[in-house]
This record gives C-alpha cells, structure tokens and sequence, in this order.
C-alpha cells in the first residue's frame, strides 16, 4: 500500500536494513523474506535512499531496539530530507514526553550517524568479550531497570527484577539476556 503513495521524483527512502517478518511469515517460517524483492521495489518507487541498520546500531547504543524509528527520523533530518529543523523536532519529543532522554539519545544518534558513520559504530561495536558475553552489555540490567522506572515507577521496576533475579539464578547467560530485552520490551511497550 506504501508504493502507491511514493512518487520516483521525489520520494526518499530512509530505511532499516534488518528484516522483519510478516505474520504470515511467522505461522510460515519456511517463508523467505524477500529481502531483493523489497529492495527493487522500493528502489523503483524512489529517487535516493539512505539504509541503515538502525535495530542493531540502537539496541548495541541504548540497550533496546524501542527507538528505532525515532534514529531513523535522525539520519532523515539530518540527511536533509526533511522539511523540519532539528531543534523544532527535539521539542516535539520533549512535549511528548514519553521517554525523552532515550529518544532525544536515539534521535542525536541517528543525526551522527549521517555525519561520521565509523564513529557511530564504532561507539556501537561492544568491547572484546570474555567468557561469551560482550562487555558492553554488562550494565544492561541496569539500564533496563532505569527506564521502567522512569516510564512507571520504582515497584513496577521491582516487578521486572524479580523475575531477572530468578531467570539469572539458573546461570544461563544467554537465557538471561534474552528475558531482560524482551521482557523489557513487553513491559515498556508505548
């Protein structure tokens, strides 16, 4: 439905490179994404692109890929692609006020990465790892417990320890890693 409202002349697609899948997708694993086909087209229905891997840069970065969107909206401004100052845009997240640090933080990110790409990953490429787990995501917990409490409360927080506390007791890292992002997301969910 996207493609008919894209006008080759003048549309600019700013995009994520990661794939994600359909519903159908998800009931039909065996599915390939598509991802040349989706390419073409879109390449066919534009004038430029600018393609970044937004979910992987943000989620390395803040801890959580939730403010994708918003970096994506940073390499468009700062791209040039949009009719809308910067500043005028920080402003509108701030009004929102729905986790404004962390979308002013992706937001901010996503302009740098138009202005110095290697700087950008390299601030989003986690230390050498020891014993499996990279460094960088050491104080993930942390920072996942910081952001519940600051989009609910310190008890609703508590409520996401109590289960990490018991997930990480059965020392599985990997196990533990995974509960946290995900049930970050469900629990953060905007």
């Amino acid at each position: 439905a996207n493609l008919h409202t894209m006008d080759p002349t003048r549309t600019v697609v700013v995009a994520d490179t990661a794939t994600v899948p359909t519903g159908s997708m998800v009931l039909h694993p065996e599915r390939p994404y598509p991802v040349d086909a989706v390419t073409d087209r879109l390449d066919a229905s534009s004038r430029d692109h600018v393609r970044v891997a937004a979910r992987r840069l943000v989620r390395r970065l803040l801890g959580d890929d939730s403010t994708a969107n918003v970096f994506l909206l940073g390499v468009a401004v700062q791209a040039g692609h949009v009719p809308v100052s910067a500043d005028h845009l920080e402003r509108a997240i701030e009004l929102n006020g729905v986790a404004v640090a962390k979308n002013l933080a992706a937001f901010r990110w996503g302009r740098a990465w138009v202005a110095d790409e290697a700087a950008v990953e390299a601030a989003a490429t986690p230390p050498s790892t020891e014993g499996g787990r990279a460094a960088a995501d050491i104080p993930l917990r942390s920072r996942l417990v910081a952001d519940l409490t600051g989009y609910q409360s310190s008890k609703y927080a508590a409520r996401f320890e109590a289960v990490i506390h018991e997930v990480a007791a059965k020392e599985y890292p990997d196990l533990t890693e995974a509960v946290m992002r995900n049930l970050h997301k469900l629990m953060a969910y905007k």
